[in-house]
């Protein structure tokens, strides 16, 4: 006998809520295609990421102004024009280098949701689900992942919870940005 968090039902609405897709949209994701609704949410999805990187940008600044206020405390004890050039590098080019490098970070992921907005289509992939999970270099972050015929999907926890293990799911997922829109039990 199922569990009460096996039953299908309950796992097949856990899916819906947690991918937030209706049956119109999983009825348009079997024929290939984004719904409407799915284009509508990457579009907002899309609006709302350059405030996510502004706000990492601003952590960014507020650092260069630190270091560079903490240099200046310990200036007295160094050499006046090493001093100057030290602010300068820090005070101008730190932030410059930052914009640049979240700017073109930011262009990439505007263009893929564009590209995956415009295309309209996404790629079913079908399989039983295993779990795996990556750590940054530094040992600091770890990236969850659901593996379907063998490709990765990155997952948030709440997320890769609405699967189990070693059961048949058909998962659908934009081209472009590799991001599940929808998921059903086969």
């Amino acid at each position: 006998m199922l569990a009460l968090s096996e039953k299908l039902p309950n796992r097949r609405h856990l899916l819906r809520t947690v991918f937030n897709f209706t049956y119109a949209d999983i009825k348009a994701n079997r024929n290939g295609l984004l719904s409407q609704r799915q284009k509508q949410r990457l579009l907002h999805l899309r609006l709302l990421s350059p405030w996510n990187f502004l706000a990492l940008w601003a952590a960014y600044y507020c650092f260069g102004w630190l270091m560079a206020g903490l240099r200046h405390i310990i200036a007295p004890l160094q050499n006046q024009e090493w001093n100057a050039a030290f602010h300068a590098v820090l005070a101008i080019v730190w932030p410059a280098l930052v914009i640049v490098i979240m700017g073109l970070f930011l262009i990439e992921r505007w263009l893929k949701f564009t590209q995956d907005i415009r295309a309209g289509r996404i790629i079913q992939r079908q399989g039983n689900v295993e779990f795996r999970q990556k750590w940054n270099r530094t040992y600091t972050r770890v990236t969850l992942f659901i593996v379907i015929e063998g490709q990765e999907h990155p997952v948030m926890f709440w997320q890769q919870r609405a699967f189990r293990k070693g059961r048949n799911y058909r998962i659908y997922v934009t081209p472009s940005m590799k991001m599940i829109v929808s998921a059903e039990l086969c």
